[in-house]
């Protein structure tokens, strides 16, 4: 697995703080909307969980 380069996550982060998703306030990330943050991501819950669903199918 690849990790994303230092200018990827900068413009990834100025992106979601622009767009009100997130909030950096010194070291701190702050999430006022979690569900707006997950509409813009397309969140999947069900992705976390591959080996338990794998398991049972």
């Amino acid at each position: 697995m690849r990790l994303a380069s230092r200018r990827c996550m900068s413009t990834g982060s100025a992106s979601l703080r622009a767009d009100g998703l997130i909030e950096l306030k010194g070291n701190r990330l702050n999430i006022p909307g979690w569900e707006r943050l997950k509409k813009a991501g397309d969140f999947e819950p069900t992705y976390l969980h591959l080996e338990s669903h794998q398991a049972a199918a």
